[in-house]
């Protein structure tokens, strides 16, 4: 059966973290994000490495072969909820998040094509989060109409290049609405798809992105303030970024950042200077490369560090409670 496994942090970390006091501007709630680190289990099974830092939960059910999951307020409670883009299941799984912090059973919604990744948004411009979901084998993206109390109805379908593997959203061309960004791994490119305002999308605008694109992310890289777009490229081994003009287009990818196959980037600023900085994780390797941004999207040469066997998935969040951003991989 299909598990995710949920890691929280211990009580004494949350003690220690609860007396520290905060960087400007950041959270004061430790260890929500953690979550995040149960993505991109591609069996049936997870070893779960426990240290005084970290206690884990018992492992929850969810659709067959989970590749992808996000989290956000679902319904609207408060608390973050989970949901994963469950590739052999076809579907998506939600799991509502009780307020002793356990998960009710998944809710599975069936979209009849392999689901590679899921993003989180209001895409309808009603105050809820909606869903969006690539489908491999349909080479389009799917959005799910949240209703408000952490269900969902099915929204619009629009197509994306070859076999779509990662989706991000975010508002490209400061209209006040979500966008879509998603990566083509044989088109060997991005979508942009534009929102009409309604969750509904705009045909796909398709850019060069270098070979094998599996991750992306939407972030103002160069400090003009515009939300440029990082992709990981799983087959070339390379990062990749795109520069915003401002209006939700973009211009060629700069030449490749080439540091081995990236599954997965995190972004965060890493180094305090008030910059996005980028972290990466790729399977073929067994370290994290550090990029430091410039200040204007240019990276320093990457400096890495070790990590388990194959690290699949990385996150960027202040676990220690100590205002600096911490990483951490799932291997």
């Amino acid at each position: 059966m299909p598990l995710i496994h949920f890691c929280r942090l211990s009580r004494s970390v949350q003690d220690r973290a609860s007396r520290a006091t905060p960087a400007p501007g950041a959270s004061t709630r430790v260890g929500s994000a953690v979550a995040i680190l149960a993505a991109f289990l591609a069996s049936d099974r997870a070893a779960i490495a426990q240290s005084d830092c970290f206690v884990a939960d018992p492992a929850i059910s969810v659709g067959a072969r989970p590749l992808s999951l996000a989290s956000s307020d679902l319904d609207g409670d408060g608390d973050l909820d989970l949901v994963t883009a469950n590739y052999d299941g076809h579907d998506v799984s939600v799991l509502l998040q009780q307020a002793s912090g356990a998960f009710s059973p998944p809710v599975s919604y069936v979209l009849g094509f392999r689901a590679t990744s899921v993003a989180t948004g209001d895409l309808d411009g009603d105050g809820r989060p909606d869903l969006a979901v690539t489908q491999e084998n349909n080479n389009s993206v799917r959005v799910l109409l949240n209703q408000g109390n952490g269900t969902f109805t099915l929204g619009a379908s629009s197509a994306t290049g070859a076999s779509p593997e990662g989706v991000a959203a975010g508002d490209l061309d400061a209209d006040g609405d979500l966008d879509l960004v998603v990566a083509n791994y044989s088109g060997n490119s991005i979508s942009v798809l534009l929102n009409l305002g309604n969750g509904t999308f705009a045909t796909q605008v398709a850019y060069a992105a270098g070979f094998g694109p599996v991750f992306i992310a939407i972030a103002d890289l160069d400090g003009d303030v515009d939300p440029d777009v990082l992709v990981g490229n799983a087959a070339g081994g390379s990062m990749q970024m795109l520069r915003n003009a401002g209006n939700g287009s973009f211009a060629a990818a700069v030449p490749n950042i080439a540091f081995g196959d990236q599954w997965c980037l995190a972004i965060s600023d890493l180094d305090g200077d008030g910059d996005a900085d980028v972290a990466g994780a790729g399977y073929g390797q067994d370290h994290v490369p550090v990029f430091l941004n410039h200040g204007d999207g240019t990276f320093a040469t990457a400096v890495t560090y070790p990590t388990g066997v194959g690290p699949r998935w990385v996150a960027a969040e202040d676990l220690d409670g100590d205002g600096d951003m911490d990483l951490a991989t799932a291997n």
